[in-house]
């Protein structure tokens, strides 16, 4: 008996798992991972006089050395890398706002004019403006988090934790650092810089920024960091992209060498493809993730509502104990309403 139960509940999230798992390698295993290597070929490009398909080589050749030696080395490059690029990056982008403070009131004057203007009001009135910025504010806000796709449960649920619940508050700490804190360092560090006024968007308008504050050195930081967001993010969608294949097709890794193979090809395509295209190709998809997530959400609510019950009930009994999940116990075997008890 599994985690639904036998019958028509398992043959129906079969299903869903499929269609979710399709989803996750068009759109997380090929299309996120080409906006990677279009994003790290754009950094190179802006602080050199460099082609951009050859930096889409450079970033094949690099990601072809760390996925021939299996998951196991994705994550190992990742968990070396990411604390030390997240804690410089963080670092620098503090010292680009110390040295600008004197621009705070007009930065903060700036925030409420353009909140609060008539042009603003406009836009809300007719609504156009309002759509926009929740469409454009959602769609990023899931590219930069996966917050409510449903992507980053995959590389959670990899995790060795005594309880699942656990894992659920490292992730959404890992949202809250990314989307609060990381990206409320760019955001600073354009306004402080007064790089906004530049006309510039994307990384070329984080370069213009940091360039602005540190000189020439400060695009090579923009590079810097890029290259190691981007490399590692791109490690990670590989990884979504070769574990979601390897479920529907029962673990075959000759579908895995043909999918290395042709995302090879395509990340050295994307170095050359109009930015554009592939965020439409990507909220395109993010949009099949996010519904079929979501319904799978729905349908396992009151498992979630009962691994935090059963987390904090243990937490009341001993505030110092670590709690401890019944692996050995079927969720549907467990009385819903009596955390920690089996059914009688």
């Amino acid at each position: 008996m599994g985690f639904f139960g036998a019958g028509w509940w398992l043959e129906y999230y079969s299903v869903l798992a499929t269609l979710f798992s399709l989803c996750m390698i068009v759109a997380v295993g090929v299309f996120i991972a080409m906006i990677q290597s279009n994003s790290i070929s754009a950094a190179l490009t802006g602080v050199v006089d460099f082609p951009p398909i050859a930096a889409g080589l450079i970033v094949l050749i690099l990601t072809a050395l760390v996925i021939v030696g299996g998951i196991k080395r994705l994550s190992d490059v990742s968990s070396y890398v990411v604390p030390f690029m997240a804690l410089g990056y963080i670092v620098i982008s503090l010292i680009i706002v110390v040295m600008n403070i004197s621009r705070f009131p007009a930065i903060f004057s700036l925030i409420f004019r353009s909140a609060f203007s008539m042009k603003a009001v406009g836009g809300g009135v007719v609504g156009y403006t309002m759509k926009e910025a929740f469409r454009y504010g959602v769609a990023r806000g899931l590219f930069s988090n996966d917050a409510g796709n449903g992507a980053a449960a995959g590389m959670h649920a990899t995790a060795n934790v005594k309880h699942p619940v656990t894992q659920g508050f490292a992730a959404m700490l890992g949202t809250f650092f990314t989307t609060i804190i990381i990206c409320s360092c760019t955001a600073m560090c354009i306004m402080f810089t007064g790089a906004l006024e530049s006309g510039e968007t994307g990384i070329v308008l984080t370069q213009v920024a940091f360039g602005n504050a540190l000189g020439s050195a400060g695009k090579w930081v923009v590079f810097a960091a890029m290259a190691l967001f981007g490399f590692t993010t791109l490690l990670a969608d590989v990884y979504y992209g070769e574990t979601n294949i390897l479920f529907i097709f029962k673990g075959n890794t000759k579908i895995v060498w043909i999918y290395r193979i042709l995302l090879g090809i395509l990340l050295v395509v994307a170095a050359v493809t109009p930015v554009d295209t592939l965020w439409s190709l990507i909220d395109f998809m993010a949009a099949f993730l996010v519904f079929f997530n979501v319904i799978g959400i729905l349908g396992l609510n009151k498992y979630v509502v009962y691994a935090i019950k059963d987390y904090f009930a243990q937490k009341k009994k001993d505030k110092n104990a670590e709690p401890v999940w019944q692996w050995e116990v079927d969720v549907m075997d467990m009385d819903l309403s009596n955390p920690g008890e089996k059914q009688k």
